[in-house]
């Protein structure tokens, strides 16, 4: 089974968790690089490049060899679990 757009798995893993993702196995475990992920993802190359530098990007598969690989479910899960759009609680209004 083809993965859907990324988005819809994110916000899945939002509302229901992520064992949500196990009925995407085995295509949400395969390994992706990252020229791969930002293509699934919509973003650049680059974006995972600096997210990486600053700490915003999940530790790859400990795998021999020099390039980084991440499962889509780990960087699915990561991005679930960051703040933004969606993933935020309303804010409290202080009573008067």
């Amino acid at each position: 089974m083809p993965l859907p757009p990324a988005e819809d798995l994110v916000t899945l893993a939002r509302k229901i968790g992520p064992e949500a993702l196990d009925e995407y196995a085995p295509a949400i475990d395969a390994l992706a690089d990252m020229q791969t992920l930002a293509n699934y993802l919509g973003i650049t190359y680059g974006t995972i490049r600096v997210d990486r530098q600053r700490g915003r990007w999940p530790e790859p598969e400990p795998l021999p060899g020099r390039s980084p690989m991440w499962t889509y479910r780990k960087v699915i899960v990561y991005r679930a679990a960051m703040p933004g759009s969606g993933n935020r609680e309303p804010r409290k209004v202080a009573a008067e």
